[in-house]
Formats: structure tokens, sequence, C-alpha cells
């Protein structure tokens, strides 16, 4: 049985030595989306670089033609610690819309762990295409990145009569409201931020107290400001005790066509060979 079992395993064991390593994976992005994230390697073989890519809030990801506009994108995040200790800390993005649903997102990167204060800051800028199906990513080193849009994944087909025949069903009892977090939504109303309309809501989310080991309950507030004019968001605010309170919002809009040199490759940027991994993951 061991006789046979090794003259089993061992031209496989063989077959497994001579298989070539992987093919890599072809440049592949997946854009858009509030909160979504995207991170790019560079080619294989030549480290772990890492760039990091947090989507502002809007809707949903999806293409707005026929309403320009440029702005700048300020995140405000602050923390008061245990020991009375303050954290502050201000990041702006400028972004970008033209007539044909193409945007653009100028990031600045922190600066590397160890370098000097005067250290220059390095600006990495995302831009979607929709036009001609393209994400191209603008490195900091003048490295330009194409990638193609994927399309949108195909919806799951409704199950026949018969499959869903198939499939027991037995009631479920009701959930209580022991163990779950209250939340409640409200309108705010409209009003007029940087010039444009925006309609308000507040949701507020409670954990009662003993859900998490907590003595009080916890209250959780998040403020969500959309424009119908621009179709998108233009502020939100998200306030909890324990991590701190985080502000975005869109300044100096400006609603007008943007230059199209913006959506395009810079000449004096060099355009990478495919072969970038680009993940998308969940912040």
């Amino acid at each position: 049985m061991r006789t046979l079992l090794a003259a089993v395993l061992l031209p496989a064991a063989i077959s497994l030595a001579q298989t070539p390593a992987p093919t890599p994976v072809p440049a592949r992005a997946v854009l858009g989306g509030s909160g979504g994230s995207v991170i790019t390697t560079a080619a294989a073989g030549a480290g772990s670089v890492f760039y990091f890519r947090s989507e502002a809030p809007g809707a949903g990801g999806s293409i707005v033609t026929g309403l320009p506009y440029t702005a700048d994108a300020v995140t405000t995040r602050s923390q008061t610690l245990a020991d009375g200790n303050h954290i502050n800390t201000t990041t702006t993005t400028h972004v970008a819309r033209d007539s044909q649903g193409r945007t653009r997102r100028e990031d600045v990167l922190p600066a590397p762990p160890g370098a000097p204060a005067e250290a220059q800051s390095r600006t990495i800028v995302f831009i979607n295409d929709p036009v001609n199906q393209v994400t191209y990513i603008l490195e900091p080193d003048h490295t330009a990145r194409k990638l193609p849009v994927p399309p949108p994944l195909p919806q799951p087909a409704e199950p026949t009569a018969a499959a869903r025949a198939g499939f027991f069903t037995e009631a479920l009892p009701a959930p209580t409201a022991i163990g779950r977090n209250q939340s409640s939504t409200e309108s705010l109303g409209a009003q007029i931020l940087e010039g444009v309309q925006a309609e308000g809501t507040r949701t507020t989310t409670i954990i009662p107290a003993g859900q998490i080991g907590n003595e009080q309950p916890i209250v959780i507030t998040d403020e969500r400001w959309y424009s119908p004019d621009l179709k998108t968001v233009v502020l939100t605010k998200h306030s909890d005790p324990r991590f701190g309170d985080t502000t975005y919002q869109l300044t100096n809009i400006q609603r007008t066509e943007p230059p199209a040199t913006l959506f395009e490759i810079p000449p004096d940027y060099t355009l990478a060979q495919p072969g970038d991994v680009v993940k998308r993951i969940q912040p």
C-alpha cells in the first residue's frame, strides 16, 4: 500500500516542482463607492510599497455628468485622551469633476517614518475616467499607472420556485431590544453650505450600558449633508466618545468646468508597464 501511495504522489510532486511561477496578476482597479479604498503595490519583486486611498463620501460611486466642480476636501480629526492630552489633525485633498463625469482626487501622502521635518510632501493623484473606462494613478515619482475599470458585477438571478421549495423554512422568534444598539435618524432640513444647497440628516446610535462592558450608554452621532445640486456629500460629522470627532467638508467650491488636462497623464510622467497589483480593501 505504501509503495502504491508513493508511486501516486511522486509524479505529482515532480509535476509541482516543475510548475512555472504563477503569472503576475494583471493591473486591475475597483474604484468608486463611498468609503472604498485602494492599495497599489510596486511590480513583482520590486518591494512592497503601498499607497492607501480613502474614498471621499459620495453617492455610492455613481457617475455624475453635467455638474462640474472643483473643491478642497478638508478632513479634521480631534481626540481627547484620558490624561487630558489632545490630538488634532487636518488634511486637505483637492477634488474635481468635469461635465463628462471624470473625477480627480489629489492626496498628500505623509512623510516616510524618520524623514526630516523639512522633507517635501508627496502627492498621489487618482483619476477615474468612465468615458474611456480607465483609471489613472499618478505616483509621487512621476510614474503613471493605467488601470482598466472592470465592468459591474452581474446581479444574482432570482431563484426559481423549485429552488425556493428546496429550502426548509422555520419561523424565528422576533429579536428583542436587549443587547441591541438603538438607532434613529432625523431630518435637519436644508441650508446653504459653501454656496450650494444641502439637505441634512442626523443618525444617533446608542450602545446600551453593559453592551461592551460600558457602565453608561455610549451615544454616537453621524451628521450628513448632501447637495442635490452637486449630487455629492458636502459635509459629514462623526462623533464617537471612544475615538473622537471627525469632520469632512468640501470648501472653496467652484462650479466651473475644470481644465481637461487635470484628467490626463501629464507629459512629464512615465507610463508604467502592466503587471502591477491593485487590490480593493475595506477601510
